[in-house]
Protein backbone atom coordinates (compact mmCIF):
# COMPACT_ATOMS: atom_id res chain seq x y z
CA UNK A 1 0.00 0.00 0.00
CA UNK A 2 1.29 3.50 -0.73
CA UNK A 3 0.97 4.63 2.89
CA UNK A 4 2.32 3.56 6.27
CA UNK A 5 -0.43 4.47 8.72
CA UNK A 6 -4.19 4.43 8.64
CA UNK A 7 -6.05 6.68 11.07
CA UNK A 8 -9.78 6.61 11.68
CA UNK A 9 -11.25 9.66 13.38
CA UNK A 10 -14.13 7.65 14.86
CA UNK A 11 -14.93 3.98 15.13
CA UNK A 12 -12.48 1.16 14.63
CA UNK A 13 -10.89 -0.96 11.91
CA UNK A 14 -12.58 -4.29 12.69
CA UNK A 15 -14.14 -4.34 9.21
CA UNK A 16 -10.64 -4.54 7.68
CA UNK A 17 -9.75 -7.81 9.39
CA UNK A 18 -10.29 -11.40 8.41
CA UNK A 19 -9.55 -13.38 11.53
CA UNK A 20 -6.38 -11.90 13.01
CA UNK A 21 -5.01 -10.49 9.76
CA UNK A 22 -5.69 -7.29 7.83
CA UNK A 23 -7.30 -8.02 4.47
CA UNK A 24 -5.45 -5.83 1.94
CA UNK A 25 -8.40 -5.95 -0.48
CA UNK A 26 -10.60 -4.40 2.23
CA UNK A 27 -8.02 -1.67 2.83
CA UNK A 28 -7.93 -0.99 -0.92
CA UNK A 29 -11.74 -0.82 -0.97
CA UNK A 30 -11.63 1.70 1.89
CA UNK A 31 -9.07 3.78 -0.04
CA UNK A 32 -11.24 3.64 -3.17
CA UNK A 33 -14.34 4.69 -1.20
CA UNK A 34 -12.38 7.54 0.39
CA UNK A 35 -11.08 8.72 -2.98
CA UNK A 36 -14.65 8.68 -4.33
CA UNK A 37 -15.80 10.87 -1.42
CA UNK A 38 -17.62 8.09 0.44
CA UNK A 39 -15.41 8.21 3.55
CA UNK A 40 -14.34 11.33 5.36
CA UNK A 41 -13.27 9.88 8.71
CA UNK A 42 -10.16 8.07 7.45
CA UNK A 43 -6.65 9.47 6.96
CA UNK A 44 -3.86 7.69 5.08
CA UNK A 45 -0.40 8.74 6.27
CA UNK A 46 2.88 8.21 4.43
CA UNK A 47 5.93 8.47 6.69
CA UNK A 48 9.32 9.45 5.30
CA UNK A 49 12.26 9.40 7.68
CA UNK A 50 15.99 9.92 7.74
CA UNK A 51 18.59 9.39 10.42
CA UNK A 52 21.08 11.84 8.90
CA UNK A 53 20.50 15.51 9.60
CA UNK A 54 17.83 17.59 7.97
CA UNK A 55 17.69 16.17 4.44
CA UNK A 56 14.96 17.82 2.44
CA UNK A 57 15.06 15.43 -0.53
CA UNK A 58 13.49 11.98 -0.25
CA UNK A 59 11.98 9.44 -2.59
CA UNK A 60 8.28 8.92 -3.17
CA UNK A 61 6.84 6.23 -5.39
CA UNK A 62 4.50 6.81 -8.30
CA UNK A 63 1.82 4.99 -6.26
CA UNK A 64 2.32 7.46 -3.40
CA UNK A 65 1.94 10.40 -5.80
CA UNK A 66 -1.20 8.83 -7.29
CA UNK A 67 -2.65 8.29 -3.81
CA UNK A 68 -1.76 11.85 -2.86
CA UNK A 69 -3.78 13.08 -5.81
CA UNK A 70 -6.76 10.74 -5.51
CA UNK A 71 -7.15 10.91 -1.70
CA UNK A 72 -6.59 14.67 -1.46
CA UNK A 73 -7.15 15.93 2.08
CA UNK A 74 -7.25 12.35 3.36
CA UNK A 75 -3.59 11.72 2.42
CA UNK A 76 -1.05 13.14 4.86
CA UNK A 77 2.73 13.20 4.83
CA UNK A 78 4.78 12.87 8.01
CA UNK A 79 8.46 13.72 7.57
CA UNK A 80 10.79 12.69 10.39
CA UNK A 81 14.36 13.94 10.73
CA UNK A 82 17.14 12.67 12.96
CA UNK A 83 15.62 9.27 13.66
CA UNK A 84 18.07 7.37 15.90
CA UNK A 85 19.91 4.71 13.94
CA UNK A 86 21.18 2.73 16.91
CA UNK A 87 20.75 2.21 20.64
CA UNK A 88 23.40 4.83 21.49
CA UNK A 89 22.06 7.54 19.20
CA UNK A 90 21.36 10.72 21.10
CA UNK A 91 20.17 13.05 18.35
CA UNK A 92 16.87 14.86 18.58
CA UNK A 93 14.09 13.55 16.34
CA UNK A 94 11.88 16.14 14.66
CA UNK A 95 8.60 15.58 12.84
CA UNK A 96 6.92 17.76 10.23
CA UNK A 97 3.35 16.95 9.28
CA UNK A 98 1.45 18.04 6.19
CA UNK A 99 -2.23 17.15 6.87
CA UNK A 100 -3.13 17.58 3.19
CA UNK A 101 0.04 16.98 1.20
CA UNK A 102 -1.76 17.41 -2.12
CA UNK A 103 -2.73 20.96 -1.11
CA UNK A 104 0.81 21.57 0.19
CA UNK A 105 2.16 20.63 -3.25
CA UNK A 106 -0.32 22.96 -4.98
CA UNK A 107 0.66 25.80 -2.60
CA UNK A 108 4.38 25.22 -3.10
CA UNK A 109 5.05 24.12 0.50
CA UNK A 110 6.16 20.72 -0.81
CA UNK A 111 7.91 20.38 -4.15
CA UNK A 112 8.01 17.23 -6.24
CA UNK A 113 11.06 16.51 -8.37
CA UNK A 114 10.98 13.67 -10.90
CA UNK A 115 14.20 11.79 -11.53
CA UNK A 116 14.49 9.13 -14.21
Amino acid sequence: MPFDLLIRKKGDFSSLFVGEAVDISRVQKLADETAAGGQDDVVFVEVKSTSAGNRSIFEVSINEVASMKSLGANFWLARTYGVPSGPDASQETKVRLWPNVSKAVRNGEVKLLMLV
